[in-house]
């Protein structure tokens, strides 16, 4: 598994109402990103993923212009 086919399946599975948008700069990457959807994650896998993203903080302005934004909006979910 890939970087990339790791972070497109777990955005895959988050539901059906989020879609991953990849971008590729090669038809092989194209390919490797559609194999993506084939795997899925056991229930220690999401919690050990979910762990390490809960554990980093999203910094910035590029999701969040106001500070009383990130009381309203959760970026993931």
């Amino acid at each position: 598994m890939t970087t990339a086919q790791l972070c497109i399946a777990w955005v895959c599975s988050l539901g059906g109402s989020v879609v991953p948008l990849p971008g590729c700069s090669k038809a092989s990457r194209v390919r490797e990103n559609f194999d993506a959807v084939t795997i899925q994650f056991t229930d220690e896998e999401l919690k050990a993923i979910n762990g390490v993203l809960e554990s980093h903080t999203v910094l910035g302005n590029r999701y969040f212009d106001h500070p009383q934004e990130k009381q309203i909006v959760h970026l993931w979910s």
